[in-house]
């Protein structure tokens, strides 16, 4: 993820020059190699050498990775292929400017990217993003739903030489998409997930060690869900939910009181996270340059939050509707 000194140098007007000069040497030399392999390396010393002179930082890459369960003319091998390098969650797929003169050889690297990033979904279950480039052109591939989808390939810009930087540099995020969605914060009695962990640590802080300012939102939840402890019904919907919650807090729920602290903590996880998640949207509007990511937010002064909090007034009055019409209460607040 991105640090503030990072930060500070995609921001300033040195990294704008440099990116450019990055770009223009890229070209050049691209026009004069002589193979693919020459292509590659032209692409990735000049963005490689850029980031370790500003920020002395190793790029962790994987070179013609085989990618396997493909299906498709250009490979030797019909059930794989290999991908020319892989960063982060970005797959690189790189071209000679010979082998992408007309609109028939755009037409099969168009293919051979799709296929790829398929079939690298179906072996690892995560979606990535890919490029097609010849150090002249680019074009970009992402999934929507489960399709993948591309631009035209176009003379490659400054614009892109950043965006792959800034790419290179969020080497922890993954692609925000339904199933990745799914896969990390799923909470079941089979999943492993950050959220399933974290229900289960509020559920024994619940059990435990419950505070003052806790059991006051806690009853305040029961009161707007309208449950009681005294109910005590025995519907096949009430023990089969008892059965599935003790599942995913590894203990036996079978009274009122465990079952509503259970769900209490499942939803104040969810709750947890449509907040990190309506934060970063918000983030991401940039209307202050001092708050670039969740790192920021510990330095913010209520002089820096105001004008942040003026303009963002609309999201934040969407999210708070979004909390009450998921949720109906404040509990989402109880660990505050």
């Amino acid at each position: 993820m991105i640090n503030s000194r990072i930060s500070q140098w995609l921001d300033s007007g040195e990294y704008l020059t440099e990116i450019d000069n990055v770009l223009t040497n890229i070209v050049r030399k691209s026009e004069l190699a002589n193979s693919e392999a020459e292509t590659a390396s032209i692409f990735e010393r000049e963005i490689f050498f850029l980031l370790r002179k500003r920020l002395d930082f190793e790029i962790n890459i994987s070179r013609e990775t085989t990618i396997n369960g493909i299906v498709h003319s250009f490979s030797t091998d019909e059930r794989s292929g290999r991908i020319d390098a892989i960063i982060n969650s970005l797959l690189i797929e790189y071209k000679h400017h010979t082998a992408l003169s007309s609109s028939t050889d755009i037409q099969s690297a168009f293919t051979q990217v799709e296929e790829y990033l398929k079939a690298y979904s179906l072996c690892h279950g995560e979606k990535h993003d890919a490029i097609l480039t010849d150090g002249i052109k680019i074009a970009y591939f992402s999934f929507v739903g489960d399709e993948v989808r591309h631009t035209s390939l176009k003379i490659m810009e400054a614009s892109d030489i950043d965006t792959l930087i800034k790419a290179i540099l969020n080497n922890r995020t993954k692609k925000f998409e339904p199933t990745n969605i799914v896969k990390d914060f799923a909470i079941s009695s089979q999943s492993d997930s950050i959220s399933k962990k974290t229900a289960n640590t509020l559920f024994h802080l619940l059990i435990s060690d419950l505070t003052d300012k806790s059991e006051m939102l806690y009853s305040e939840w029961k009161t707007l869900m309208h449950l009681s402890v005294d109910d005590n019904g025995r519907s096949q919907d009430i023990e089969k939910r008892r059965n599935d919650l003790s599942g995913i807090f590894s203990t036996t729920i079978d009274s009122p009181e465990t079952e509503y602290k259970a769900l209490f903590a499942l939803q104040t996880t969810y709750a947890i996270i449509v907040k990190l998640i309506a934060c970063k949207v918000v983030d991401r509007l940039n209307f202050n340059v001092d708050t670039n990511g969740y790192h920021d937010l510990i330095s913010l002064t209520s002089q820096k939050i105001t004008p942040i909090l003026t303009k963002t007034r609309r999201w934040i009055l969407i999210f708070q509707q979004w909390d009450k019409e998921l949720f109906r209460g404040r509990f989402l607040f109880m660990v505050c």
